[in-house]
């Protein structure tokens, strides 16, 4: 049952990079053709869920340290997100950072998908991968 969470684990790794460019799309939509960011303001939801969804699962699934931490990063920086707008009038330069800050959001989602995808097609993904692999020592010399 384990392996069949973890397989919705990967799979909703790759639904965020699709939500990622989904929002990106929204929002030149709406800078260039829409008379509203709406739709780029209302899918945020859906977005921020599939980013707890990510670290629910990263923890359940028991995936390594370090997909754990990138999948709270990730959560982070998504709700940090939601925040970037608000500044627009008081600080223009911390709501510019909205689209940089999207910019570390897909950045840590693609490693966080990469790495499970790997982990998947390397054998037992529910293994943590050894940090470096073992070195095989000559015997020592007869003295």
């Amino acid at each position: 049952m384990r392996r069949v969470w973890y397989n919705i684990y990967v799979g909703l790794a790759w639904l965020f990079l699709a939500a990622v460019i989904t929002q990106f799309f929204l929002a030149g939509l709406g800078t260039f053709g829409a008379k509203t960011f709406e739709p780029h303001k209302d899918f945020a939801g859906a977005f921020h869920l599939l980013a707890l969804l990510l670290l629910l699962l990263a923890i359940f699934v028991r995936r390594n340290r370090t997909d754990i931490i990138l999948a709270v990063v990730l959560f982070v920086i998504v709700t940090i997100q939601f925040s970037l707008p608000e500044a627009r009038d008081d600080a223009p330069g911390v709501a510019a950072l909205h689209v940089v800050n999207a910019l570390f959001i897909w950045i840590v989602g693609y490693h966080l998908a990469m790495r499970a995808l790997v982990a998947r097609f390397r054998g037992d993904p529910l293994e943590a991968a050894p940090a470096r692999p073992p070195v095989d020592t000559p015997p020592p010399a007869a003295q």
